[in-house]
């Protein structure tokens, strides 16, 4: 019997407060696909994403259901124009030990895209992209110059959906929380912001 399709009226939206068990249970069955356990540590943002995060989306159906989810923070490492290989162990609490990337090259400003994830029936259907573009408007908008990413190292899918999405790979490092550390892929893409600048020109 063929499996029916997804509805397909999907709203992306500013997160609510109401939207936080809904969030946290995405990502959490997210972890769980990829064979994580909710790390007290690296996961107390679910507590209260619209506390963690600048900015948080929802992916919705016409229902109300919550099929999705990204967040944007901003980068509390380094950034500049130059290639890294990173090395770094991130600490508890989500700081990465010195040594790990070059330091700041200027006066540039990194965000981070965090939290991607979309439940399964809806995945392969525009819907991370339109996610991703409601993230980089903002970041941009918001004057960052940078938009930073990391992701599973065994994802390889999602790396080549953010390499098709101008997305450059910049290191790599393990996230260390309580209970387990996380191998992750970086990933960063200039944003048309540090291009104007760049030029002396505003946003068009």
């Amino acid at each position: 019997m063929a499996k029916p399709a997804p509805d397909l009226a999907v709203e992306i939206r500013p997160y609510e407060r109401d939207d936080q068990p809904h969030v946290e249970r995405i990502v959490t069955d997210g972890l769980a696909e990829l064979g994580f356990a909710r790390d007290p540590v690296l996961d107390a943002d679910l507590g209260d994403p619209g506390q963690a995060y600048l900015a948080v989306w929802v992916a919705t159906l016409r229902s109300g259901e919550i099929v999705g989810c990204v967040a944007v923070r901003a980068y509390a490492g380094s950034d500049q124009a130059g290639d890294e290989q990173s090395g770094g162990h991130e600490q508890p609490g989500g700081h990465e030990q010195p040594g790990g990337e070059e330091q700041p090259g200027g006066e540039e400003r990194a965000a981070e895209l965090k939290r991607m994830f979309l439940r399964p029936p809806y995945r392969r259907l525009g819907l991370g992209s339109r996610l991703l573009e409601a993230a980089v408007s903002w970041a941009t908008e918001a004057g960052f110059d940078w938009l930073r990413l990391d992701t599973g190292s065994t994802m390889v899918s999602a790396q080549h959906f953010y390499e098709a999405n101008g997305f450059e790979r910049c290191g790599s490092r393990v996230e260390a929380g309580q209970g387990e550390a996380r191998c992750e892929v970086l990933y960063r893409r200039r944003l048309r912001a540090a291009y104007n600048r760049e030029r002396g020109g505003g946003a068009h």
